[in-house]
């Protein structure tokens, strides 16, 4: 040994080192297939020190055989990447976001920090050696693989959202960014993911907020339109009044109130629920952060699914029927140990969620179960107030429209395609509030073609006709309506209702003018001469049939030749 280091002149603090090398691979039992590496310094005879990298192997206790290679430039480079490693060490250790390193081999743990332990949960302990799949914190293995067969096909990815799960079942929204590099002589995948969960649930208020927006800018401007429809009717009251073919219209003037306060009247409410609903939302997350992060899967999903249960279109009952669910509720809930189990059993009898104590026992259960509902029932009864607006200017915007097409009056005297249907159904829409109460529609519409009418003169014939029916009902019965192809060339539409009928003497004059069986104020005894007047206009026929059980009234119109088929 001693003539080995005499060969060279080796630097004194590496000979102590490279003795004790020497002795204990002496030692070993197995002398021939005893192989020692070590690097050390030398000077050269020129006063320069290079370093060498020694492997060799004793061939008996006293004689060994080995190389040395000069690999001064590799180690120099090393040394001076030394103290580069060393602050990358601490980057990566230091990070605030999650940081891993795995083989692009199979997929296992090289190295995690403490950001990654701290947001998934896990010890370095469990995670060390293992792949991800083993940890289980794919919800969708699926899109692991797609992930991964991105990244080989790219090297590098960039903010890409994936959904991650934690020990305890904790869904993590997450960005994620990804390359591969090779370390140490394998190639490894380095995976930074960053927590977005917070981001995301904010995204989604500001999303419902936008909604709730659009929705309130679409009731401005319906209430709008309606003020202006309301001013042209304010304009044109006095004609109105002279005109039958008009008068019609001052009938509805309650009726038109009712169908516009009514869904306006709505809209109010719900808004100002939803307002309250935003203004507590904050302090409401922040209340429910923690408890939900630290949720299990099995709760975690009985409040998804009993959240998305109270947002389905949920039964109408009847208020006895509602105060019975309460009292059940109540009793089942202070057997639970609920602080307030009348306002909670109240809420979910109201919802529809009267079964949800025994649907979702792990959540009614849950030390926090409390605390989880009022956050859930206050998301469902904000998205129900958000679709009951939705339905009352859906409602609105058929009455704006229904009343467009009364109020509109066209002087070119000029025929149109005209939808027989259509041209019912909003006259129907402007007398829903007088029909809703006592009067039952039945109608039978067949399939027939367009026909070529004066739109507006057709939308009053069927005023006139459907409001004597119901008048001459007292507004209770039913109220018949049929459409069907007569022949090739007619569409026959009939409209019936069951009052008492025509008496004999009505029945000689009925289409006269001025003739009305109606008290004073009621009708000036133009409507049905007008009626006739326009079906023969349009080169049709109506005529009438009564009993004590009814009257129907029938009316033919022309198919125009190009719309026969």
């Amino acid at each position: 040994m001693s003539t080995f280091l005499n060969t060279y002149v080796v630097d004194e603090k590496d000979k102590a080192r490279i003795l004790d090398i020497l002795a204990k691979s002496r030692t070993q039992k197995e002398i021939t297939d005893c192989t020692v590496e070590f690097v050390y310094q030398i000077r050269r005879k020129d006063g320069q020190h290079r370093f060498l990298a020694g492997k060799g192997k004793f061939r008996d206790s006293t004689i060994g055989i080995g190389t040395a290679q000069d690999i001064t430039e590799r180690h120099l480079a090393e040394e001076a990447l030394r103290p580069a490693q060393e602050i990358y060490s601490k980057v990566f250790t230091l990070s605030p976001i999650a940081t891993t390193i795995s083989s692009a081999h199979d997929g296992r743990y090289v190295e995690v920090n403490d950001s990654f332990l701290n947001l998934f949960g896990f010890t370095r302990e469990e995670t060390i050696g293992k792949t991800s799949i083993e940890l289980n914190i794919w919800p969708d293995p699926a899109q692991r693989k797609a992930y991964f067969d991105k990244l080989s096909q790219k090297n590098v990815l960039v903010d890409e959202e994936l959904i991650f799960q934690g020990k305890n079942g904790k869904i993590i929204h997450a960005e994620c960014y990804s390359t591969l590099a090779e370390i140490n002589g394998k190639l490894c995948a380095i995976n930074l993911v960053k927590d977005i969960s917070e981001k995301k649930e904010a995204e989604s208020l500001r999303k419902l907020n936008k909604e709730i927006s659009d929705q309130n800018k679409l009731i401005e401007r319906q209430k709008q339109e309606l003020e202006e429809i309301l001013k042209d009717l304010k304009k044109t009251q006095n004609q109105l009044i002279i005109s039958e073919k008009m008068a019609s219209l001052g009938q509805l003037a309650a009726g038109i109130a009712h169908e516009i306060n009514n869904p306006i009247g709505v809209v109010k409410s719900a808004n100002d629920s939803i307002q309250n609903y935003f203004k507590s939302s904050t302090d409401r997350i922040i209340q429910v952060s923690e408890t939900l992060q630290g949720l299990n899967v099995v709760v975690l999903n009985e409040l998804s699914t009993f959240v998305k249960k109270g947002k389905k279109n949920r039964e109408i009952l009847s208020p006895k029927e509602i105060r019975e669910k309460i009292k059940r509720l109540e009793v089942k809930l202070k057997v639970k140990g609920f602080e307030n189990p009348r306002s909670v059993a109240q809420d979910l009898a109201e919802l529809g969620l009267d079964s949800s104590v025994e649907e979702f026992p792990n959540l009614f259960t849950h030390k926090d179960g409390q605390v989880l509902l009022r956050f859930a029932i206050a998301e469902i009864q904000a998205f129900q107030n958000s679709k009951l607006i939705d339905i009352s200017v859906n409602r609105t915007s058929k009455v704006v429209y229904a009343l467009k097409k009364f109020t509109h009056w066209s002087s070119e005297g000029i025929k149109i395609p005209v939808v027989i249907s259509e041209s019912i159904e909003t006259v129907l829409t402007i007398y829903h509030n007088q029909l809703k109460i006592g009067v039952e529609i039945n109608r039978e519409y067949k399939d027939i073609p367009t026909i070529q009418a004066y739109a507006d003169d057709l939308i009053h014939l069927w005023t006139n006709l459907i409001y004597n029916a119901v008048q001459a009902m007292s507004f209770k019965g039913i109220l018949g309506i049929r459409i069907s192809r007569v022949g090739e060339n007619e569409v026959e539409v009939v409209v019936s209702d069951t009052g008492p009928g025509i008496s004999a003497f009505a029945k000689e004059r009925i289409f006269e003018p001025f003739f009305t069986t109606k008290a004073p104020g009621e009708g000036s005894g133009m409507g049905l001469d007008i009626a006739k007047k326009i079906v023969e206009t349009h080169e049709g026929t109506i005529r009438f049939e009564t009993s004590p059980q009814g009257t129907s009234f029938f009316v033919r119109l022309p198919i125009s030749e190009t719309n026969t088929n």
